[in-house]
């Protein structure tokens, strides 16, 4: 009897530290948590080329190619400092498509190169008060030509757009990112969950490995597969020099890769931030097609179109973690405005 009573107790011993281990995790502040500094810069470009073509001469003068160019060059940039929050998302865009062939001694041909560049960012400036002036802005530019020719036949068509709308702010607070915290929540309770925890974490060491975890999450590489395994050589030396783990087996590191590489990663966030500013707006878009055939007939279109607009605005941000598991989030966005455009068309042909 006193074997069964010692044997529950231990068992109720190891379950009443197990469940106090994990409610102490699961209890950290997320809503409190401060990020460290974060500056992170990312610049990605690339090329595909693409190449086809068919040729039929047993039973007619048939051939068809077709060509394909694109090239790309994205930019992202984010910072999260003590009087400073802004991101940048910059990309340059372009694509070339040809085809060319015959039929029955009918030659035909098409192309079309197409160019866009666009622009988008939001800059916020902090006093020591929490109050901001903001600077954002939007810019985009596109640019496309066709031209088609089938025997005598041809035309052309060109399109042009350009978009800018930079935008002034005023607002207090702010919101923080509590990504890599959850993500340090995460590492422990699977720690814990497979009875590789050392001692109860205590909210400095949460926040320790929250900052290790942000830290790594940031640093670049040129190849991934260094990247991750530098992040984890990092994690485990964060968690083993607070000693979190008393067994830091196979067991152990599967599940540090498990879920750093995998675990879901959601947009948390925590603060309250309200903002008002005023944006003006200019928008210019030229379209131009010609055609001519056998006839020799010509017709030429043209279209321009200008607008003209100033708007306010109001936001309202709020991001609150209510648990591990919960986060409550509230968005309100007010614009108010006026816009004008101006729009002008001309058509021309002849007929001889």
């Amino acid at each position: 009897m006193k074997k069964v009573l010692f044997i529950l107790f231990v068992v109720s011993l190891f379950a009443s530290q197990t469940f106090a281990q994990e409610d102490s995790i699961k209890k950290y502040p997320l809503k409190d948590y401060i990020a460290p500094d974060i500056r992170y810069r990312l610049l990605d470009l690339g090329s595909q080329l693409q190449l086809s073509g068919i040729n039929i001469t047993e039973r007619e003068d048939y051939s068809n190619n077709n060509f394909g160019a694109d090239a790309y060059l994205n930019y992202y940039e984010y910072e999260n400092l003590s009087n400073y929050q802004g991101t940048t998302n910059a990309s340059l865009n372009t694509t070339y498509r040809a085809r060319w062939g015959k039929r029955d001694s009918i030659k035909d041909s098409y192309s079309s190169p197409h160019i866009s560049l666009r622009s988008l960012s939001q800059s916020r400036f902090y006093n020591k008060n929490g109050r901001f002036w903001g600077l954002h802005g939007y810019i985009y530019y596109g640019f496309s030509n066709s031209s088609v020719k089938n025997g005598e036949e041809s035309s052309n068509a060109q399109f042009h757009r350009f978009i800018i709308t930079p935008y002034i702010s005023l607002g207090k607070g702010r919101i923080e990112p509590v990504e890599s915290a959850r993500q340090a929540m995460d590492i422990l309770l699977a720690l814990q969950k497979y009875n590789r925890l050392g001692v109860r974490p205590d909210k400095l060491m949460i926040d320790s490995l929250a900052r290790v975890a942000n830290r790594i999450t940031y640093k670049r590489f040129y190849d991934s597969r260094f990247k991750r395994i530098y992040q984890l050589e990092e994690l485990d030396r964060a968690i083993q020099n607070m000693d979190l783990v008393d067994t830091a087996d196979i067991v152990y590191f599967a599940n540090l890769s498990d879920i750093w590489n995998y675990a879901g990663r959601y947009n948390r966030g925590s603060g309250l931030r309200y903002e008002g500013g005023i944006i003006p707006d200019f928008s210019i878009v030229n379209n131009e097609y010609e055609s001519s055939d056998t006839s020799h007939s010509q017709y030429n279109r043209k279209y321009n179109d200008k607008q003209y607009g100033i708007y306010g605005f109001f936001s309202l941000r709020r991001m609150k973690p209510i648990s591990y598991s919960w986060q409550s989030d509230i968005m309100i966005d007010l614009t108010f405005g006026y816009e004008k455009n101006a729009g002008k068309e001309e058509e021309k042909g002849n007929n001889n």
